[in-house]
């Protein structure tokens, strides 16, 4: 079962690809329709497949099988990327996205792979961590950097790194830049 972590809850993928989660559920987090917690997994509502979960804070989004994403729970930041900063207690899809290869996700920034190796990053940016220049936040996602793709990221609390194609590593928000590494 593919888990992914948040601060207070964590959830995972049976074999079909239904997403489950517990633990903490007061903003809606484990996808199940209700502000509440659980100790058991309880199944995310929908009825959606999916290849890849990352928790945050208090936030879920899912990779679904057809490359869309769907996220669940706080949005304060814009962190569902679906242009709204609403709580939703299910799964509410992101609009207007490519195709999504990845997921990688902090506490409440998420950012993406799509098909074409753009990185795509959204949600909170106090510190610089979406890699685009402001510390706006940003509700829906915003492409880092310029025509150079990636093959990789990681996401933390409050910073992003990305390794390009070209094998070129770099960061982004708190205590950072680091200047590119060949």
């Amino acid at each position: 079962m593919p888990l992914g972590a948040g601060t207070y809850h964590t959830c995972g993928l049976d074999e079909s690809g239904r997403a489950w989660c517990w633990g903490s559920g007061g903003e809606g987090q484990l996808g199940q329709g209700e502000l509440l917690s659980s100790v058991e997994p309880v199944v995310v509502l929908g009825g959606l497949r999916f290849v890849q979960l990352i928790a945050g804070a208090a936030s879920t989004c899912g990779l679904s099988t057809v490359q869309e994403l769907y996220c669940w729970g706080r949005n304060s930041f814009g962190q569902a990327g679906n242009g709204t900063t609403t709580l939703s207690t299910v799964p509410v899809r992101a609009t207007g996205l490519p195709r999504l290869q990845r997921l990688f996700g902090a506490a409440e920034h998420v950012c993406a792979l799509d098909a074409d190796g753009a990185l795509l990053c959204w949600g909170r940016n106090d510190l610089g961590q979406l890699g685009d220049g402001t510390t706006m936040p940003r509700p829906v996602p915003v492409v880092v950097g310029t025509s150079d793709t990636y093959a990789d990221a990681a996401a933390g609390a409050s910073q992003t790194c990305g390794l390009r194609t070209s094998g070129a590593f770099e960061c982004w928000g708190a205590q950072v830049p680091i200047p590119p590494y060949p």
